[in-house]
């Protein structure tokens, strides 16, 4: 919430609101600090303030965590994590609502054919993905990752791999073999991406599929998932409590981000339009499963597996809950004991 007086100019530099903590100071690429909010309508928060700070190498991260420079960090990868554990800090599991998937745009080149896109979703062994990519570190998913919501993963087209039926689904494609499909993928934006890509291309690769891979820093890699300049993407996205917010603005054909999905329907339109007019939860759980049956069967994305947050916290600080949607928002409760 902000004030009536507040101007864009002004925002961009001294950022208001009336959250638990005020924005104090800022150094470009390297921090962030806050100070308490002596005018936050709810009860104050313990830390007089909390500073940010950027460390792109998550090795590094956990120096400075040994070293007590840092006393709270917030990792993605499973053996940094790991190396983390000592008797002064405690490490915090936390299943995400964010998904690795391989995004298809169907709107160009050969994955504008379902049977192209089939042959992918039925071609992928997604436990051995996340055994190799993530050292296990997760669990398979559908579309939905919500709890309320979650898709079942089992009823999706090809449950299992099946390279046979990967094959027969090529060969009702009008296509030549092997099909390429360029595929970007982020270097640094999370610790999996070229692990996930090299495996993905390693299992495609037997039913005649070549994955084009072209990595890119992050800064590069998002500039061109906005601009929808890829045929496929290797792609950690983040998920929603809400179905609708999680996927409206990627696959109804006004949402904000369909450009980018690649994909919509009539069928999904009106699917998401009762999702969000129904009240009845169970009625909204069917709905948002027929939603997540639409996208597998028509093979719109290919959805991989779920990871887990890992927060790394002195045992000095108290009172911090870490969430699976990310939020931070508990650092209002947080202190620190003698």
């Amino acid at each position: 919430m902000l004030s009536s007086e507040d101007t864009e100019d002004e925002l961009n530099t001294a950022p208001n609101g009336t959250g638990p903590f005020a924005f104090s100071d800022r150094v470009a690429n390297q921090s962030i600090t806050l100070e308490r909010n002596d005018s936050y309508w709810g009860d104050p928060a313990p830390l007089d303030t909390v500073e940010f700070r950027v460390i792109p190498d998550e090795s590094s991260i956990v120096s400075s965590l040994q070293a007590g420079n840092v006393q709270m960090a917030v990792f993605d990868d499973p053996l940094v994590a790991d190396t983390a554990t000592s008797p002064d800090v405690t490490v915090t599991e936390t299943p995400q609502l964010s998904y690795h998937v391989l995004q298809l745009n169907a709107r160009q080149g050969p994955l504008a054919d379902v049977n192209v896109r089939l042959a992918i979703q039925c071609g992928i062994d997604r436990q051995e993905l996340l055994d190799t990519a993530a050292l296990g570190e997760g669990e398979v998913t559908g579309p939905i990752t919500s709890p309320a919501y979650r898709s079942d993963h089992n009823a999706r087209p090809c449950p299992e791999r099946d390279v046979d039926q990967a094959m027969d689904y090529l060969e009702q494609a009008d296509v030549d073999t092997p099909v390429v499909i360029e595929t970007i993928v982020s270097q640094g934006e999370y610790a999996t991406s070229v692990n996930e890509a090299q495996n993905l291309k390693a299992q495609l690769e037997e039913v005649g599929i070549e994955l084009a891979l072209e990595p890119l820093e992050s800064g590069a890699f998002v500039d061109r998932w906005v601009a929808a300049d890829f045929d496929a993407a290797v792609a950690l996205n983040g998920g929603r409590p809400e179905p609708d917010g999680m996927y409206g603005r990627y696959f109804t054909s006004d949402g904000n981000l369909n450009e980018v999905a690649g994909y919509s329907s009539p069928e999904l339109d009106e699917l998401f339009s009762q999702g969000l007019q129904t009240t009845d939860e169970e009625e909204r759980k069917a709905i948002y499963d027929e939603a997540a049956r639409h996208l597998e069967d028509n093979a719109a994305w290919v959805w991989l597996f779920t990871g887990y947050t890992y927060t790394v916290a002195h045992n000095s600080l108290q009172g911090f809950v870490p969430m699976a949607n990310g939020s931070l928002q508990y650092l209002r409760t947080a202190g620190f004991t003698d």
